[in-house]
């Protein structure tokens, strides 16, 4: 069973939806937040005439106070479904992706915002895609699904994601452990440009920090099957953990060059650390 809890999140820029919804919005409508005066011809509304401004202006018509409509908006999810991300230890990385998708799932509806998903590994299946839209019965069993799935293959499906995305501004929550080459992820980035994309890299910090300071370790690559076996020391544990952080050096340095900040999430699920990210930075 999972324990899902929803999160709180904000966008940085207008939503441009024509239905009503929580957050701040491009059309003018029903809401509390002044945006400007337009001619009452314009807005024939004269409940909201504004005397002082009609007064003031030198050709003397009536000005009408108009107001920033709150809209809807659309949460996707990306997720990396390679081989890579069958990851075990402390918690299973793809118990924690179920989670995070069931808690941003709950996360969007509550606030009347459209949920969609969509799961790829070397291709995009439609087993793995829920159009955006309310399902949450859909969510929920796909979920189920997820935490039991055993990934494969490689992450090159995630470049054949973007044409799945409505053109209208969204916001996509980008999941995967990101150990692939840096060029397809700038290859993918600059086709999401229209969009707000939050990177969320699922790491489990079990898989290098509780590796024997002595002893044989057997390493299999998740993706191409390939295996090592290496004689385990601390000089090499140290390297090894080494290398991590600097490979959460790159993807910030990247990330922040194509103007995304990423979230790291290293041991298991929880929905505070998504809400402390966003009340962090206005998107």
């Amino acid at each position: 069973m999972f324990s899902t809890t929803p999160f709180i999140y904000r966008l940085g820029q207008p939503s441009t939806p024509i239905y009503p919804g929580a957050h701040p919005g491009r059309l003018t409508g029903a809401g509390q937040l002044f945006k400007t005066h337009v001619p009452l011809m314009a807005s024939p509304d004269i409940r909201r005439i504004d005397l002082r401004a009609s007064l003031l202006n030198p050709f003397q018509s009536y000005w009408v106070k108009v107001f920033q409509q709150h809209s809807q908006t659309t949460l996707y999810m990306i997720s990396d479904l390679s081989g890579s991300m069958g990851m075990q230890g402390q918690s299973s990385m793809m118990r924690v992706m179920s989670e995070f998708m069931l808690s941003a799932a709950l996360s969007a509806y509550q606030v009347g915002d459209r949920f969609g998903f969509i799961g790829c590994d070397a291709d995009v299946s439609g087993k793995w895609h829920i159009p955006a839209g309310h399902h949450w019965g859909i969510v929920q069993k796909m979920a189920g699904q997820l935490a039991e799935l055993t990934p494969v293959g490689s992450s090159s499906g995630l470049l054949k994601t973007p044409a799945l995305i409505a053109s209208q501004h969204a916001l996509i929550f980008l999941v995967s452990d990101f150990h692939f080459d840096l060029t397809l992820l700038k290859a993918l980035l600059p086709q999401l440009n229209r969009h707000t994309v939050v990177p969320v890299v699922l790491w489990n910090e079990t898989s290098y920090l509780d590796l024997p300071e002595w002893g044989i370790v057997k390493f299999k690559d998740k993706e191409n099957g390939a295996t090592r076996t290496l004689l385990m020391r601390p000089a090499y544990k140290k390297q090894i953990i080494e290398a991590y952080v600097q490979r959460k050096a790159d993807l910030q340095q990247c990330f922040r060059s194509l103007g995304t900040e990423p979230l790291f999430i290293n041991q298991g699920y929880q929905s505070e650390e998504v809400t402390r990210y966003f009340q962090a930075r206005a998107l």
